[in-house]
């Protein structure tokens, strides 16, 4: 009795569904006349074109002797020649597990470095402020001054503080 009483339920249910307008089987609602389409006023763009450089542009805004025209520039590369040596001398000691050694040279090597970045910083902000950081010459200077810091790095790990 429930059952018969649930299937007359479901019977009277699909046929009061079908008399509403609208519900025909097989018959698909059209979109009303006028209906709004988002994005309908704005117009197709192609997408853009690929770049193929993969990067920011270089350009020369600095004076073409803007290095060898700063004379502490060139007195720091001088100074990390020599750091330079005493790193690659700390580095053949640490090869050779000669410890006091290789705590020696580079510990020199940091103070060497040190001068050199030192002497240099405040030069390297002034010229990322001037000629920005994409001028070909300011970032060769701030490509060296980051392998001497790179360098401290090293032998801050490996020499203490």
């Amino acid at each position: 009795m429930p059952i018969a009483g649930l299937a007359a339920l479901i019977a009277a249910a699909i046929l009061f569904a079908r008399m509403l307008p609208g519900t025909e089987p097989g018959a698909e609602a059209a979109p009303a006349a006028g209906a709004h389409e988002p994005f309908s006023s704005v117009t197709q763009e192609a997408p853009p074109a690929p770049g193929g450089g993969g990067g920011a542009r270089l350009y020369d805004r600095a004076p073409s002797d803007l290095a060898a025209s700063h004379a502490p520039w060139m007195e720091a590369l001088e100074i990390a020649r020599e750091a330079d040596l005493l790193f690659a001398e700390a580095q053949k000691a640490k090869g050779a597990t000669d410890h006091a050694a290789f705590q020696a040279k580079g510990r020199a090597a940091k103070e060497t470095y040190d001068r050199a970045f030192t002497m240099t910083a405040l030069w390297e902000e002034q010229l990322l402020e001037s000629y920005g950081d994409r001028d070909r010459q300011v970032r060769v200077i701030v490509r060296e001054r980051n392998r001497w810091i790179d360098r401290v790095r090293v032998l801050h790990k490996t020499t203490g503080r």
